[in-house]
């Protein structure tokens, strides 16, 4: 059962963020979970994309 495990793994990790997060007193939101889930660098490569992939006016419009 190799799934078993992977899922037992993620479980434990999940527990350890939370727990850490409650520790350190962070708020409780899904922003800092995914900040010590993924890391720093893929959560600002989101934010980047999301950026990019925004709609914007062009410079005279309104």
């Amino acid at each position: 059962m190799a799934a078993s495990e992977e899922v037992t793994q993620l479980l434990r990790k999940c527990k350890k963020i939370v727990t850490a997060m409650d520790v350190l007193d962070e708020e409780m939101t899904m922003d800092n979970f995914n900040l010590h889930f993924y890391g720093e660098a893929v959560m600002q490569k989101k934010e980047e994309e999301l950026w990019v992939g925004q709609v914007r006016p062009r410079l005279g419009e309104r």
